[in-house]
């Protein structure tokens, strides 16, 4: 009679079991699948496909670019959880007035799984530039951000960013919207300049959601 193998449960056959092929590759390709990493355009055929997966089975999901595991059987919150799968790193294109600060990094971004990390950083002023307070301005247009890394909706970081030129000082509210575009709103009027007191913007960090398929 089948032998479980010793490392994953499996039943295997044995010598003494009757000839059957084709039940036997079966047997062991059903194994593979559900220990390995299957392939699902979307949530919804995962879920057609296993409607009672076993706690540690993967999954990638194309639509969303994440792999994710079934986890928490023993508890009532079972579900299948995001894996962080961390992508490259790229840096934002700022908008023509903005260039990068020396000694200091430029805002990046990071996916990890369906989760956008802003790194935040220092861009300068490379032009003069009259702010006024609590109005929206660009810091990078429509499409700076990948469209697979938009946020799902609009995302708007109250924590304080900062503008300085010289002694000129103003918080800032820093934006990130489905389009791509980051945006930022002077909380107080200040000017930025680009000369020996080069004005200059700090990003805080953010993270967001990205949009599905």
């Amino acid at each position: 009679m089948p032998t479980p193998d010793t490392i994953q449960g499996v039943d295997l056959p044995t010598y003494d079991d009757p000839p059957a092929i084709p039940d036997d590759v079966a047997l062991i390709w059903y194994a593979m699948i559900s220990r390995g990493i299957p392939r699902f355009s979307n949530d919804a055929a995962l879920e057609a496909a296993y409607p009672a997966p076993t706690e540690g089975q993967v999954a990638w999901i194309q639509a969303e670019q994440r792999l994710a595991v079934f986890a928490g059987a023993p508890t009532d919150d079972a579900r299948w959880r995001t894996l962080p799968v961390q992508g490259d790193v790229e840096t934002v294109p700022l908008l023509t007035g903005w260039g990068t600060y020396t000694g200091f990094a430029p805002p990046r971004l990071v996916r990890q799984g369906d989760i956008v990390s802003l790194i935040g950083g220092m861009a300068g002023r490379t032009t003069n530039a009259a702010l006024t307070a609590l109005q929206e301005y660009n810091l990078a247009g429509t499409g700076a951000i990948p469209a697979d890394l938009c946020p799902a909706t609009d995302q708007t970081e109250n924590r304080p960013g900062w503008l300085q030129s010289g002694t000129a000082v103003s918080n800032a509210q820093i934006r990130v919207y489905p389009d791509g575009s980051i945006r930022y709103v002077p909380i107080s009027t200040i000017t930025l300049t680009s000369g020996s007191t080069r004005g200059y913007i700090l990003v805080p960090d953010m993270s967001w959601k990205v949009k599905t398929a």
